[in-house]
This record gives C-alpha cells, structure tokens and sequence, in this order.
C-alpha cells in the first residue's frame, strides 16, 4: 500500500514493478512493468510469466519518489 505524507492511502501513484532476478518476465518478456495504485493505494503488478527455467525470482515493487522497494520473493518449480 502506498501511502501519503498523512498515512492516507496515495490513490493514482505510479508503482515500477522489477524482476530483480530469475527467468520470469511480465507481458514479453519484459523485466519491468508500471500500474497505478487505485483509491485504496494498491497497484496491483501485471501478470507475471514464470518463464521456463525453474528457480528462485525476486520482484521488487517501488512507488515514485519512494526509498524502499517491497521485495517478493517466489520459486519456480518444474510439475
């Protein structure tokens, strides 16, 4: 949740969402994507690919302007 000066939720914030390591990818391989926060200051990533090589993937989440990036961490698992 990406909030304001108020503690308030930050509706219309920018958000970059980063594939900081493994294969996955968002739309076309691409390893960032954008989604703007909604009027409860939630983005919500596009959807992300899990590729085809099985391991660890890190995605970071950083609104415009923030200094800390929320990190989400997940694995890929070959089935």
């Amino acid at each position: 949740m990406v909030v304001t000066c108020r503690s308030g939720p930050a509706a219309g914030a920018v958000v970059s969402f980063r594939v900081v390591s493994g294969a996955a990818g968002f739309a076309g391989g691409a390893r960032v994507a954008t989604a703007a926060t909604g009027p409860d200051g939630v983005a919500h990533a596009p959807t992300l690919d899990a590729g085809d090589q099985v391991g660890p993937v890190r995605v970071t989440a950083l609104a415009a302007g923030g200094l800390l990036p929320a990190s989400f961490a997940r694995r890929v698992i070959a089935y």
